[in-house]
């Protein structure tokens, strides 16, 4: 009953990051451009980060832990690795949006600009 239920909350933590991969995808294949890039480069880290911290790693550190191969320390160490990996991409997505939105506000100032006020 355990391997269920931390199966369910493993999905559930995951879909967020299905999602944001989905919407990245999508937008990748409407524009070709640096924030599409960005944006499509930190959704595939944030899913293989998720999938790794949720499904993977605590049957990994639950067999390593019993086995008595891996330290604590070493396992405290896998994990700020994948976090140091998570970081990069979340730099990843919000450069990708930074340049979204200053693209976007950007063309709004110029059509802004060809009216006149009165």
């Amino acid at each position: 009953m355990e391997e269920a239920s931390s199966f369910v909350f493993a999905f559930f933590s995951v879909v967020p990051a299905v999602f944001q991969l989905g919407v990245c995808v999508y937008y990748f294949r409407n524009r070709q451009a640096a924030d599409s890039a960005f944006l499509l480069i930190g959704g595939i880290i944030h899913l293989i980060v998720s999938v790794a911290v949720t499904v993977v790693m605590p049957s990994f550190v639950r067999s390593q832990m019993m086995s008595g191969e891996m330290s604590a320390a070493q396992m405290a160490y896998v994990y700020s690795v994948l976090n140091l990996i998570g970081f990069v991409g979340m730099v990843c997505s919000i450069t990708g949006l930074f340049l979204l939105v200053r693209r976007t506000v950007q063309k709004d100032k110029k059509i802004s600009d060809g009216f006149e006020e009165y």
